[in-house]
């Protein structure tokens, strides 16, 4: 099984990267996730690593992350979720994650 995540997000370097959904499955049901956990990060294209990404599980089916972006780099980096379940691995569809550089910065 494949969870469906959103396809892309921006956020703006500083700030602090929050986004939240509920979990489904291919066919849009959503799928209860209570007592699985979640590890995530973000990385390059090319899959190298840049940043852990905390994750959480909010039964039954939503998944948080949550992270300051001040150690991220400028560019476009692709991110997914690890969720275990029962001894059962699952990844959730990537998710582009563009960071922009701020024209605010005081």
């Amino acid at each position: 099984m494949t969870f469906i995540s959103p396809s892309a997000v921006t956020v703006k370097w500083g700030e602090t990267f929050n986004l939240a959904w509920t979990l489904t499955d291919e066919a849009g049901n959503p799928v209860d996730v209570t007592g699985a956990t979640a590890t995530s990060a973000i990385a390059s294209a090319d899959g190298t690593f840049v940043a852990p990404i905390t994750a959480t599980i909010s039964p039954p089916n939503q998944v948080a992350l949550t992270s300051l972006t001040t150690a991220w780099p400028i560019g476009t980096f692709d991110c997914d979720v690890r969720i275990l379940l029962a001894g059962t691995v699952f990844l959730t569809d990537t998710t582009v994650v563009t960071v922009e550089k701020p024209v605010t910065t005081q």
